[in-house]
């Protein structure tokens, strides 16, 4: 089996692991607990809280420990709204998770007004659209660091200086960057980061939400004390743990992010299917990850058909099943074609190697090229595979 769907979620570090399996069993206790034998637990909590918060160059006291990305986007938007309750104004990019897209939307039900900064066909943001949009009665804006789909990366740090001018607090959805790519809170000048520890190998379950120091926050859940007041329930300290290691383990990838794997499999698509489009080629991307559109295929054959040989990698979210409608991204790039247009999305991780960069772009060459031969359009398609 290649792997290649480390966007999706990436295969956990043995080395965490292994720092986890004593909290289940051996240090099981409740952190909270008064007794010599929990002060373990609570120490290994704050010693992952400063490994996670090195990895972002941030204050350890600055991250609060979540359930994932998708609890601390959605408490970020809690706390503008808490601390902003007359401002009724939203903005978010068009490329935005679908985990801020949703919030926001029912914001939008409740009457508030959430407006979107368009991409174009690069992927690049409307800087200037966005300084139109922004208002001082604006409650939040949210713009992810590097899209989960194209791997595109975007000006936050810019966003956040147009948007500290007006007084509005600016969260970032750095899920995809953290643990790839040098991710420095303070540099990024934002109030609020969500990141995740399963997008660089760590387990599932935890994730965090960086706060700005100074900030008000209101809890999302409420309860007992926990996360100095700012998130209620037992902590899973196993899984924090394993968010710690792998923080710490990902430090010398982030230093020197290295693009070959992605570069092996591009160049190779742009020799042997000189048809096949790269998605945002032209613009800064994460060094990991590619997304491809392939004509003449379908996505769920094509990603069937390479599953049966083994090869791991996903449509990006590029469809529904049964639908021909590209992703939300997508169309807000201005793609638009029908159901024979295949999506590639290829995301590699610190433990694949070249090896398997060759073997899949391989596979995939050959495999389009044989799905090809037997399509009823294939009279559109003028090539072969020669490696």
């Amino acid at each position: 089996m290649i792997y290649a769907d480390n966007n999706a979620t990436a295969p956990l570090d043995p080395v965490a692991w292994q720092a986890m399996q004593p909290f289940f069993l051996e240090h099981f206790m409740n952190p909270s607990s008064p007794y010599t034998p929990a002060r373990r637990a609570a120490k290994a909590i704050e010693d992952a809280r400063s490994k996670v918060a090195a990895l972002m160059y941030c204050e350890p006291e600055c991250v609060a420990f979540t359930s994932g990305g998708t609890e601390s986007n959605s408490w970020a938007i809690h706390l503008a709204r808490r601390m902003f309750p007359k401002r009724r104004r939203w903005i978010c990019s068009a490329v935005e998770h679908a985990s801020v897209l949703t919030a926001l939307d029912a914001l939008r039900k409740e009457g508030d007004e959430v407006l979107q900064i368009s991409v174009d066909r690069n992927g690049v943001l409307d800087l200037e659209e966005f300084e139109r949009l922004l208002t001082p009665d604006t409650a939040l804006v949210s713009v992810m660091l590097a899209n989960n789909e194209t791997g595109i990366l975007h000006p936050v740090r810019e966003i956040a200086e147009m948007a500290r001018k007006r007084g509005v607090l600016v969260h970032t959805d750095a899920s995809q960057a953290v643990g790839r790519i040098p991710v420095s809170f303070r540099e990024l000048g934002v109030d609020l980061l969500t990141s995740c520890a399963h997008k660089m190998h760590g387990p599932k379950g935890i994730g965090a939400l960086v706060i700005r120091e100074g900030l008000s926050v209101e809890p999302l859940m409420r309860g007992g004390d926990q996360e100095r007041g700012r998130r209620a329930g037992t902590e899973n300290v196993p899984a924090i743990v394993g968010f710690g290691v792998a923080a710490e383990q990902a430090m010398e990838a982030v230093a020197r992010p290295s693009t070959d794997l992605r570069d092996l499999v591009e160049d190779t698509l742009r020799k042997h299917l000189p048809d096949a489009m790269i998605v945002g080629a032209a613009s800064p991307r994460l060094p990991n990850t590619t997304l491809c559109l392939v004509p003449g295929i379908n996505t769920d054959v094509l990603i069937a058909a390479l599953d049966q040989k083994g090869i791991c990698v996903s449509s990006g979210s590029a469809c529904a099943s049964g639908s021909s409608e590209p992703s939300h991204v997508l169309r807000s790039m201005g793609w638009e074609f029908d159901d024979q247009v295949a999506t590639l999305r290829i995301s590699w991780g610190r433990f694949n190697n070249s090896q398997e960069a060759v073997a899949l772009a391989d596979v995939l060459c050959h495999t389009v090229d044989t799905l090809r031969r037997t399509s009823p359009r294939v009279e559109k398609f003028k090539y072969s595979y020669n490696p």
